[in-house]
């Protein structure tokens, strides 16, 4: 990075309201970038107890001839899920939703992945040529991710004649100690921009935030994961337009961080 960018978030308080387990790698380069990365998680990820044998599980891995990855948090619950699961992939073909979500898989070992770099989540996904229906008409998919997250997928797939299941591999809560870390962090480090990647972290951060700190967080810029959640936020009553990622990465979300500070 050059100097212009280094200073891009000079002295800038930047809350990232992600889980625990993401905040590192972007909190890093908030700080390279001149920023001060906040930790305050509105989402608490938890691995989820399969209420179906491994056997099931199993068999539903055989039959898909497509895998969708909808998150890196689906890369990596699915293995505490079912062990055997990256042993099983070979053959398949592989999609994920983001280049954050491929590079988890990478990590895990998995080649041969197609993603999507850009656009509006799944959305952007089902207008991949693997996805269309002369493509999947007839094909198993098997969707990885968490307990109710968005049926689009699923919906589209089906009616365009694709055999769909759910592997279901985490939850998300909220954390128990949120609201009263967040009347802390309202004196000590108010934020200069809040990072969103989700629709549900965005509305439990405006649940969590106490009735006399509502205007002043409604009026501070948001940097979002799509565009789904800036619409979202402005049908909260944000007061600025929020700056959406243009890639579903890390990077993307610092270049939207970056992009609130432009002269």
């Amino acid at each position: 990075m050059g100097r212009k960018t280094k200073l891009s978030l000079a002295k800038r308080v930047i809350w990232i309201t992600r889980p625990q387990q993401q905040f590192e790698s972007l909190s890093q380069m908030i700080t390279a970038a001149g920023g001060r990365a906040i930790r305050f998680p509105v989402i608490e990820i938890l691995p989820v107890q399969q209420n179906r044998t491994i056997t099931e599980l199993l068999a539903d891995l055989a039959a898909a001839d497509v895998i969708i990855f909808v998150s890196r948090n689906a890369v990596n619950y699915v293995a505490s899920a079912l062990s055997e699961f990256y042993n099983g992939i070979q053959d398949k073909l592989m999609l994920a939703v983001g280049a954050g979500t491929r590079q988890s898989l990478e990590q895990q070992g998995v080649t041969n992945i197609i993603s999507t770099e850009a656009g509006s989540g799944s959305e952007a996904l089902l207008q991949l040529p693997q996805l269309q229906p002369a493509a999947v008409t007839g094909k198993h998919i098997l969707i990885v991710r968490g307990v109710g997250g968005r049926d689009l997928l699923e919906q589209r797939l089906r009616k365009i004649g694709a055999y769909v299941n759910y592997l279901e591999v985490y939850q998300r809560v909220t954390p128990g100690a949120g609201a009263g870390n967040m009347v802390e962090l309202w004196h000590t480090d108010p934020p200069d921009a809040i990072i969103i990647t989700s629709v549900e972290g965005l509305h439990n951060l405006v649940n969590m935030t106490a009735a006399d700190r509502r205007v002043s967080l409604l009026h501070t810029p948001l940097a979002v994961m799509s565009e789904r959640i800036g619409l979202a936020a402005r049908e909260l009553g944000f007061k600025h337009a929020a700056a959406v990622a243009t890639a579903a990465s890390d990077t993307g979300l610092l270049q939207a961080t970056m992009s609130l500070f432009e002269d």
